[in-house]
């Protein structure tokens, strides 16, 4: 089983993904933690909690969640990217391993958030080595600017 949703992080200021069917995520985006993204920190997404008296309402995650029988051992990877270029220094990451890193984790925490199993969860950073644009466009480092997720048996 493993079926996965790229998702440029410069789209939106949270996370919206909805599933198909058990092993499809259709669609999503994620806010970008990157200092070359105008779009709200991706940071600030996870400091975004729910009061705890609030009605959570259920995320497609979750909801996918619960359509998967409790048998079957799986994880919703996320993956963070960044594009090529390199971190300047003094700003909050060291690299962009640390960038793509924390653009995975923040999307986590969201989800973890929004009612996600921990325990279904997973974070993985890829820097700047897996690009799906080569061309050195502005349009190009924002396609390599993103959030996959990937869902895959544990």
């Amino acid at each position: 089983m493993s079926s996965s949703a790229t998702v440029p992080t410069s789209s939106a200021s949270c996370v919206r993904s909805s599933a198909t069917a058990p092993t499809s995520v259709s669609s999503a985006t994620a806010s970008c933690c990157s200092p070359r993204c105008s779009s709200t920190p991706a940071r600030q997404i996870s400091s975004r909690k729910a009061a705890p008296n609030s009605t959570r309402w259920p995320t497609p995650c979750s909801q996918l969640e619960k359509q998967i029988p409790t048998d079957i051992a799986w994880v919703l990877r996320v993956d963070g990217h960044t594009d090529v270029r390199p971190i300047s220094s003094g700003g909050a990451f060291k690299s962009n391993w640390d960038l793509s890193a924390a653009r995975a984790i923040s999307v986590v925490q969201y989800l973890i958030g929004r009612g996600v199993s921990p325990q279904r969860l997973v974070a993985a950073g890829f820097g700047e080595f897996q690009p799906i644009d080569l061309a050195k466009t502005e349009e190009a480092y924002q396609r390599n600017r993103r959030i996959e997720f990937k869902l895959t048996e544990r």
